[in-house]
């Protein structure tokens, strides 16, 4: 297999952009782009008013959020297929890095094998110099596999 070359349009780099809630609404919007454009927004309606901030629910409602920011991300992340991704707030750890790497090499391999490119290779999750996520509160689990609470 080649390098790809999807697009004369080559970023440098895949963001996710962040995560917006309308609490009451019940709303949230996963933001992804590449540096200079496109930006794509993919909206998730609850059908009901989110956890309040002050709610004990809301952490974990949070962490969620986040892992399915990261996990949804691949289907915008295959448009362009950049080496670098960019993401904006906490960064990852070791074990989350590695998780959504996995994710995505093996989530990527009919895209690959369709397109005649190793898509798989050029997935770069960047992470923090950590092991692991900010302890959970008591009583809290984490939301992705091999984590302690």
């Amino acid at each position: 297999m080649t390098e790809p070359t999807i697009s004369p349009f080559a970023p440098e780099a895949f963001r996710f952009s962040g995560v917006e809630t309308d609490d009451a609404a019940g709303t949230v919007r996963l933001l992804y782009g590449f540096p200079g454009g496109p930006d794509f927004c993919e909206t998730v309606a609850f059908g009901r008013p989110l956890p309040a901030p002050e709610s004990p629910l809301r952490h974990g409602f949070e962490a969620a959020l986040r892992a399915l920011h990261f996990a949804a991300g691949i289907s915008y992340y295959k448009a362009l297929v950049p080496p670098k991704m960019e993401i904006s707030g906490p960064p990852l750890c070791r074990k989350e890095r590695d998780f959504f790497q996995t994710l995505y090499e093996n989530g990527l391999g009919e895209f690959s094998a369709r397109n005649r490119i190793e898509a798989w290779k050029r997935v770069n999750f960047p992470c923090a110099d950590v092991s692991a996520p900010p302890a959970a509160a008591a009583g809290e689990v984490h939301l992705l596999p091999g984590f302690d609470a």
